[in-house]
């Protein structure tokens, strides 16, 4: 088998920089962890900063590196029954805690099936601990096999040319084909696809719900909200003395679920940056009128479980990652449910996903990169997808694992569970260019600075979102 030299010292060079200036999503998929670092305040009344002058021109379009499975040379599928002697295949994770457990489970599955194939997973800690570990490893020769990563860094190792495509193991497996691929969720595949090049596979996603307490909701008179200004009302009609209605984050996560249901774009069709829209606009206006006109919101910088399990909060946009986070810090206290994001007008539903997927990093020799490949079905297959999705709380990633006994008797007796798989088919992305993540930064930051700043406005802020994005892509 051909294999692709990796890359040369400048090339090295350059991937550290990218990878070193940023990092995944901030980590709200897991209902655990540290606190997310607080935003650069704006000072009451303060002047127009620098971000604040007139916009230059439009930048170039962001865009996504050109990837090909030709030329790769994959030979005949070796039979891992048949390897002469144990292969080892490294796997780089930032599963944690039951979340580990239920990975660890899998991989026990797989070796008693192949008993030849090694997997040996090794925990990074944070998904910043793992870009770390990975930017040190990834040009030296104590590189993983095969990683999680999130599909920023998959642009990124693209440019690099580091990843074998697992689009080159589909083309010489007799054993994958469409049949396969169907059973995947179409959004959650195409997301790891570059051009007509599959490059990753889905493994561990979540999905943005509405938590809701319902016996405060109950109390006042009022249902689940399903809408905007059924959530808005709810939150006013729930603050009462030390309570809040609604608790935000000062991270991209407070703004995005409700942005993407409100039929916004990151993007133009051209890949401008498009944060200067209505749809922007609106859902920046809702966040600065349940924040400072009513006066309803608790923003904490770390995850919001616990003040929803104290009863600080009555509602939150969070992940489907917190259900079961939750679930153990409320026990009988009081009665919740997750429901689904709430809608703006007639627009389609979009739900934020976030979550990472799986590569296989080149420059090994083929029997491990074909039992990495192998190990890559089983991992994401329908029935440890299902097993992965019911012990860790994570979303399966193929519409069959809903079938598989284990995670339907859960969906069958946990209602959460069963909203929370409802929405699969209408799962939604961030961008996913190498720029993305230090545009993302920025917004991180400009979110937190609007929610500790009553005085400024929308338009102020999707104006510097909108300078601050297009300053990252000239840069």
């Amino acid at each position: 088998m051909k294999l692709r030299s990796v890359f040369g010292g400048i090339l090295t060079g350059a991937l550290m920089m990218m990878l070193a200036a940023c990092g995944g999503p901030a980590s709200s998929d897991e209902g655990g962890g540290a606190p997310a670092p607080a935003p650069t305040p704006v000072p009451e009344g303060a002047a127009e900063s620098a971000t604040d002058q007139p916009a230059e021109p439009a930048a170039p379009a962001l865009r996504l590196p050109e990837i090909s499975a030709e030329g790769w040379g994959v030979g005949e599928r070796p039979d891992p029954v048949a390897v002469e002697g144990p292969v080892t295949v490294t796997f780089w994770h930032a599963i944690a805690q039951r979340h580990e457990a239920a990975l660890l489970d899998v991989i026990a599955s797989f070796e008693a099936e192949y008993p030849n194939i090694n997997i040996e997973p090794v925990y990074q800690g944070s998904y910043t601990d793992l870009r770390t570990a990975l930017v040190a490893a990834l040009s030296t020769p104590n590189k993983p096999v095969m990683s999680q990563m999130y599909e920023s860094w998959t642009s990124q190792f693209i440019e690099a040319d580091l990843l074998v495509p697992v689009q080159a193991f589909i083309n010489a497996d007799p054993t994958f084909g469409d049949a396969e691929l169907d059973g995947y969720f179409s959004s959650f595949l195409e997301n790891n696809r570059w051009g007509e090049t599959l490059v990753t596979l889905p493994f561990n996603k979540s999905l943005y719900l509405l938590f809701a307490n319902l016996d405060l909701l109950e109390g006042a008179g009022l249902g689940v909200p399903t809408t905007w200004e059924e959530m808005r009302t709810a939150a006013q009609t729930l603050t009462v003395d030390n309570r809040r209605g609604f608790g935000v984050r000062p991270l991209m996560e407070t703004f995005t679920p409700l942005f993407l249901m409100n039929g916004g774009d990151f993007l133009t069709a051209d890949g401008q940056p498009d944060l200067e829209s209505e749809a922007c606009l609106e859902t920046l206006q809702c966040l600065i009128d349940l924040m400072h006109t009513d006066d309803v919101c608790y923003l904490e910088s770390g995850y919001l479980t616990a003040a929803f399990a104290n009863q600080s909060i009555a509602l939150l946009t969070g992940s489907s990652a917190g259900i079961s986070y939750t679930d153990r810090q409320v026990g009988d206290a009081f009665r919740w449910v997750v429901a689904p994001l709430p809608s703006h007008g007639d627009n389609p539903r979009r739900v934020l996903s976030q979550g990472t997927n799986v590569g296989i990093y080149a420059d090994h020799d083929p029997q491990t990169l074909w039992a990495a490949w192998e190990f890559l079905k089983f991992l994401t297959n329908a029935e440890s997808s299902a097993h992965f999705a019911a012990i860790s709380g994570y979303l399966p990633v193929q519409r069959g694992s809903l079938e598989v006994p284990e995670l339907a008797n859960q969906i069958a007796s946990d209602p959460n569970t069963a909203v929370a798989t409802s929405q699969l088919e209408y799962a939604a992305f961030e961008p996913r260019m190498p720029e993305w993540e230090t545009i993302r930064d920025s917004l991180n930051s400009l979110i937190g600075q609007m929610l500790t700043n009553s005085t400024l406005t929308a338009e102020r802020i999707a104006g510097r979102m909108m300078r601050e994005a297009r300053q990252a892509i000239e840069d």
